[in-house]
């Protein structure tokens, strides 16, 4: 019997002079096993943590993060079947260099928001065009969400949802969601939304979308 596999994965980053690692899983019904890639490429990424990464088109994207001396807002693409990198050229205003920011696919764009630069958080929204393979700074508009770090997002539908981070002061523990299509925020307030992950606040938490759930 044929049974479906399914395929993740993931980029981390090493503080010592290792090259940089790429662990890919593959789940089958009851059984998880990792491989460390030997990934390929004229020019490699390096070594960082606190970027973020989308997955498009079979190719993984990673922006920005920090390695552990400065911010960076370079831009890779790691196609996934070929286990090769490549450094992404592009056009438009650069954004700030940054790290804890949150990123999100919708169709053909990818949309950053919020980490820091190592002076301020910030609250800024850039949108990539893959067609283009262009920057645009996006008007913020709506209610927009406090500058933050280690935040998490899903894209439900045409929104994208944020929930939790901090500013080095405080954790949240707030929901916010951007229409993708309409380029504008606000602050969701839905009472019994979370049930108990609305008790404690979340710094650095992951989360994905299940149906018509957040899970985090």
């Amino acid at each position: 019997m044929n049974l479906t596999w399914v395929c993740q994965h993931f980029f981390s980053w090493q503080k010592t002079s290792r090259p940089t690692l790429i662990f890919s899983i593959k789940k089958q019904i009851d059984t998880c096993n990792w491989r460390a890639i030997s990934a390929k490429g004229n020019v490699m990424p390096q070594s960082r943590d606190s970027h973020c990464a989308v997955v498009y088109q079979g190719k993984m994207y990673i922006l920005g993060g920090g390695d552990g001396k400065n911010r960076l807002n370079d831009m890779f693409e790691y196609d996934i079947a070929t286990e090769c990198w490549t450094k992404v050229f592009y056009l438009g205003e650069v954004n700030a260099a940054r790290a804890g920011h949150v990123a999100c696919q919708f169709n053909d764009k990818l949309i950053i928001f919020g980490g820091g630069d190592g002076v301020k958080w910030l609250t800024d929204i850039f949108q990539f065009d893959f067609s283009e393979q262009k920057w645009y700074m996006i008007e913020n508009t709506g209610d927009v969400a406090p500058g933050s770090y280690g935040l998490s997002a899903v894209v439900h539908k045409n929104k994208c949802i944020m929930f939790g981070g901090g500013d080095g002061r405080q954790w949240y523990n707030s929901i916010y969601e951007y229409t993708c299509d309409e380029e504008k925020s606000k602050k969701v307030m839905k009472q019994n939304m979370w049930k108990i992950a609305q008790e404690k606040k979340k710094f650095l938490d992951c989360s994905v979308s299940f149906k018509h759930e957040m899970e985090c």
